[in-house]
C-alpha cells in the first residue's frame, strides 16, 4: 500500500506575507498558481481564477482566519460541469473595504481544498492582490490655505502643505501623494520642499514696504499624485508687523515718505512761556512699524549754559521757555530731540530743534534769508560736533 507524499514550496508575497504550498505528489488534483491578481475595479463576473475537476474530485474553499470583510459578498466559487470558477460578485474596491470595513490591506489568502475519495483532502494556498487603481485626484482640506510669519523671521517654513492635503485612492505599496509645487505665476519671495509641500521664505520680509491694503503674499500651490492626477489650491501667507523700526519725526500734512524733518522756531529774548510757531510744525512722532505705539519726548542734548531755562512735555512734546533767554547772549540754540517708543523693545529716534533768540531790534529785510542760512549751517556743525549716530530723520 503506497502513502501520498507532500511536496511543499515557501511563497513571498510582498516582504512580510509568505505562504506554504503544499501539493500530494500522487495526487490527481491539479492545483491552482500560488499568486492571482486582480484590478481592484474589476466588475462583476470577472475570474480570478478556475480549477479543474475531473472524475471524482470536488474543491472547496476556507479563510486561513476569519477577517472583518464577508468575504463570501464579493467572490463565488462555483463549479460548472468539470471545471470550478473564482469570480467576483462585484469589485474589491480598496476604498470601500478601507472605508466600510476598515481593511487597509490588499492581499487575500484562500485556502483551496482538494478532495478524491478516497486518497482523502488536499490543501493549496493561494494569494490573491488586488491592484490599486488611480481613480481619485488628490486635494487640499480647503481651496484657499493660510499661513503667518513675522516679518523679521529668517528663511523659515511657513506651512508643510503635506498636513493639508490627501488622496482617496487605497495604497498600501506606496505613498499615493507624489509632490507638491507652486502655479504659475511664482512669487519669488517663496520657495518648497517637493515631498511634503514646505513653504518657505527665500528671503526677509518688510511689512512696511508692503501696500498698506496687502499686507499678504498669495501664490497658488498644486499636489500631484503617482498617476499624475493634480489638485490646487490658493495659498495666503499673511505677514505679520514686527517692532523692528525706531519712530520717525514728522509733521501734520508732510508727503510720505517725510524724509528728514528739522524743527525750527524763534522766540522774543526777553519772553517766558510756551514755545510757539515752531516749523515746519509741531514737534511729533509716530511709531515706525505702524503698531502705533505711545511716544515719550525729552531733549536729550542742549548747551550747558541752558539747562534751567527749557523743558519739554515729556507725552506732547511742548516746549516752554522757563526764564527769558536774553542773558545767555546767544542768537540760536539747538537742541537735540529724542523720541522714545513705549515698546519691550524702547526704540528710539533723533531730530533737532534750533531755538533763534529774538532781540528788541527789528530785523532789516535780508535778516530772514541770513538767519535761515545761519540756522542751517549752525544745526549741521552742531550735528557733526555732537557724534550722533546713524539717521536724523526716525
Amino acid at each position: 500500500m503506497s502513502t501520498n507524499s507532500l511536496k511543499c514550496s515557501i511563497i513571498f508575497i510582498g516582504i512580510w506575507t509568505l505562504a506554504i504550498n503544499c501539493t500530494s505528489v500522487n495526487s490527481q488534483c491539479h492545483g491552482p498558481k500560488e499568486f492571482y491578481q486582480v484590478l481592484e475595479t474589476d466588475p462583476a463576473g470577472t475570474q480570478i481564477f478556475n480549477l479543474p475537476a475531473p472524475g471524482g474530485i470536488s474543491w472547496r474553499y476556507t479563510l486561513p482566519k476569519k477577517g472583518p470583510i464577508p468575504i463570501r459578498e464579493y467572490v463565488n466559487f462555483v463549479r460548472d460541469q468539470d471545471t470550478y470558477h473564482m469570480t467576483l460578485l462585484k469589485p474589491l474596491d480598496l476604498e470601500e473595504l478601507r472605508d466600510k470595513y476598515n481593511f487597509t490591506d490588499s492581499l487575500f489568502t484562500f485556502m483551496m481544498h482538494c478532495n478524491k475519495p478516497p486518497r482523502g483532502e488536499v490543501t493549496y494556498t493561494v494569494i490573491t492582490l488586488v491592484k490599486p487603481v488611480n481613480e481619485y485626484a488628490p486635494q487640499f482640506n480647503m481651496s484657499s490655505l493660510n499661513a503667518s510669519v513675522h516679518e523679521t523671521s529668517k528663511p523659515v517654513t511657513v506651512i508643510n502643505l503635506i498636513d493639508w492635503a490627501s488622496d482617496k485612492d487605497q495604497n498600501t505599496l506606496n505613498r499615493e501623494i507624489a509632490a507638491f509645487n507652486f502655479v504659475p505665476p511664482l512669487n519669488p519671495l517663496l520657495g518648497m520642499r517637493a515631498y511634503k509641500g514646505s513653504v518657505y521664505i527665500l528671503s526677509g520680509l518688510d511689512y512696511e514696504s508692503l501696500p498698506k491694503d496687502k499686507k499678504y503674499l498669495t501664490v497658488g500651490v498644486q499636489v500631484k499624485d503617482l498617476g499624475g492626477k493634480v489638485g490646487t489650491a490658493n495659498l495666503t501667507i499673511h505677514v505679520l508687523n514686527a517692532d523692528d523700526l525706531p519712530p520717525k519725526f514728522i509733521y501734520r500734512g508732510c508727503p510720505v515718505p517725510c524724509g528728514d524733518v528739522l524743527y525750527i522756531a524763534e522766540f522774543n529774548a526777553n519772553a517766558k512761556g510756551t514755545l510757539t510757531g515752531i516749523k515746519p510744525g509741531p514737534i511729533l512722532a509716530i511709531d515706525g512699524d505702524d503698531l502705533e505705539a505711545t511716544i515719550t519726548y525729552k531733549i536729550k542734548q542742549a548747551p550747558a549754559n541752558v539747562s534751567g531755562y527749557v523743558s519739554m512735555d515729556p507725552v506732547t512734546a511742548e516746549v516752554t521757555i522757563l526764564k527769558p533767554l536774553h542773558s545767555l547772549q546767544m542768537p540760536h540754540i539747538v537742541f537735540i530731540i529724542e523720541a522714545q517708543e513705549n515698546t519691550v523693545a524702547k526704540r528710539t529716534a533723533q531730530t533737532s530743534l534750533m531755538i533763534s533768540v529774538l532781540m528788541k531790534a527789528s530785523p532789516s529785510p535780508l535778516q530772514p534769508v541770513v538767519s535761515y542760512v545761519l540756522i542751517v549751517g549752525a544745526v549741521l556743525c552742531f550735528m557733526a560736533s555732537s557724534s550722533l549716530s546713524s539717521s536724523w530723520s526716525l
